[in-house]
């Protein structure tokens, strides 16, 4: 067995793998939906992130920290559960490289109109093909180090606090029209990542602190998209923020320093770092699963055929209209997965301990 990594570093991957790229519309989204001050409803959804953190938490202690492979291949039968894996595996799969290619979409749309959008996703496809296959052990340490060379992206919300006024918050709280529902399920969807860590306590140290550092991962995503939100609320008008598409992005280019002209161009390139992050994260996933179903299959094989079928599946979407239509419906149904899959596990576990003490 490899080297199991300290549970320290869960921190890093749930922040890494959360942050993605609606950190640059949640403030327009929560706007649209909950309308004055929606910045708040940050708050209601991070504790409902939480609440299903806590039952994943007695997943994590009555199993005491076994492969959650080991927990759904007692729960379920060997043909269901490796139709099972199949299937999260190729959905999971198109998910890290939907991902990827709206991140493409937004360089190319954004700031480099001339890019050829094939070229710059093939890039990033080999970038994340490189990183996972490099093994665990180098998955986390290179995300721990993408986490403190984007750190300095946060300490720029720091010159916007001389512009902030509260007079631009209103005393109205939640006065919307917007979608509830749909809403809420796009701001829980910038949460999505933290089930993915179910998959890796397997490879970290036992300790009670493996959940210690995956609720501070969360909350630190929860304060980076309260801060940023918020600070949008305080520098633009309501009907500013409803209709510019990526108000952080809108809010940077007014940010600008005596050695670089555009930074807000700076800090989006950084940003994908993030992008590589949560792509590989579910992508390393997928091959872990497929590799389960049939273990005669050569390893190497695996994380091949996935990144082909993910650059060819995402290889037809061009326009913004289908790279958000495929990925709103593919957050629509992880974020039914992050539910269903701890709520499965833990009535599994719960039924299994009432038979032992029954």
């Amino acid at each position: 067995m490899s080297e199991r990594f300290h549970p320290i570093f869960f921190f890093f991957l749930v922040y890494m793998t959360q942050s993605g790229l609606i950190l640059f519309s949640l403030p327009r989204v929560t706007a649209e939906t909950f309308g004055t001050n929606g910045w708040l409803a940050i708050l209601i959804i991070a504790m409902a992130v939480f609440v299903i953190l806590f039952v994943i938490h007695f997943i994590y202690n009555w199993s005491h920290g076994i492969s959650i492979y080991t927990l759904i291949e007692e729960m379920l039968p060997k043909q269901l559960y490796n139709m099972v894996y199949i299937l999260l595996s190729l959905f999971w799969t198109l998910l890290a490289f939907m991902i990827a290619k709206k991140y493409a979409y937004l360089v190319k749309f954004l700031y480099y109109p001339l890019t050829n959008i094939h070229l710059l996703m093939l890039i990033i496809t080999i970038l994340i093909y490189y990183l996972v296959t490099s093994g665990i052990q180098s998955i986390v340490r290179m995300t721990t180090f993408l986490f403190f060379l984007t750190i300095w992206m946060v300490l720029m919300l720091v010159f916007f606090i001389p512009e902030f006024e509260f007079v631009r918050l209103t005393s109205y709280i939640f006065q919307y029209k917007g979608d509830l529902l749909t809403g809420s399920l796009e701001i829980y969807s910038a949460f999505l990542g933290f089930e993915l860590m179910m998959f890796f306590w397997h490879h970290a140290e036992k300790s009670p602190k493996v959940m210690k550092y995956i609720y501070l991962g969360n909350l630190y995503t929860t304060f980076i998209y309260l801060a940023v939100t918020l600070l949008c609320y305080g520098t633009n008008s309501f009907e500013q923020l409803t209709h510019t598409v990526y108000p952080l992005i809108h809010l940077l280019r007014y940010l600008q320093l005596p050695f670089i002209e555009r930074l807000d161009s700076l800090y989006f390139l950084f940003f994908l770092m993030k992008i590589l992050v949560t792509s590989t994260m579910y992508l390393y996933v997928s091959i872990q699963m497929l590799s389960r179903v049939n273990k005669s299959i050569q390893p190497y094989y695996i994380p091949i055929v996935l990144a082909v079928i993910g650059f060819c599946s995402t290889y037809p979407f061009v326009t913004r209209f289908e790279i958000d239509y495929w990925l709103t419906n593919m957050a629509f149904v992880q974020t039914l997965i992050s539910i269903a899959l701890p709520l499965f596990l833990f009535t599994y576990l719960l039924s299994k301990r009432r038979k032992s003490y029954g």
